[in-house]
């Protein structure tokens, strides 16, 4: 910071998830880099330039917002995120917030989890709700479907 260096934050999640372990994320770094007088530019997710970026790509391959989906783990960042540019999202429950759904067994205690978890988030709710990712089949194709006006 006394060099008068810009940092570049990609990833401004205060913690993240290595194994069963949490561990700290570069967004602490970034904002303990800011309390000591440095300046720090985000442009990873919930960010506006890394989704208008990734938007703009995916456009010149004629995909549109209402073909993609932001999947990710943390509702500040990801779902936030995907939220802002008005695509759709879906939480992992096993990330970061896995603590969150870890006795809610029936849909009745899942949605009164995740209501709870959207309260802590400016209300921001995902799309959909799995319980963990990993490869299989292809999802079926999106091309055509419309977006709900919100």
């Amino acid at each position: 910071a006394r060099k008068g260096l810009t940092a570049l934050c990609a990833n401004p999640d205060s913690r993240g998830v290595m194994g069963s372990q949490s561990i700290m994320g570069p967004g602490t770094l970034a904002r303990r880099y800011q309390d000591f007088g440095g300046v720090v530019h985000y442009i990873g997710k919930p960010h506006q330039p890394i989704f208008k970026h990734c938007i703009k790509l995916l456009q010149e391959k004629e995909i549109y917002p209402g073909q993609t989906i932001m999947i990710g783990d943390a509702l500040a960042h990801d779902i936030l995120g995907g939220d802002l540019v008005n695509i759709d999202t879906c939480l992992v429950k096993t990330g970061l917030h896995a603590h969150v759904f870890e006795h809610a067994q029936t849909p009745a205690s899942i949605n009164k989890a995740l209501i709870l978890l959207s309260h802590q988030f400016n209300n921001v709710r995902p799309t959909y709700l799995v319980e963990s990712l990993k490869w299989g089949n292809p999802l079926p194709d999106r091309k055509h479907k419309k977006r709900a006006a919100r």
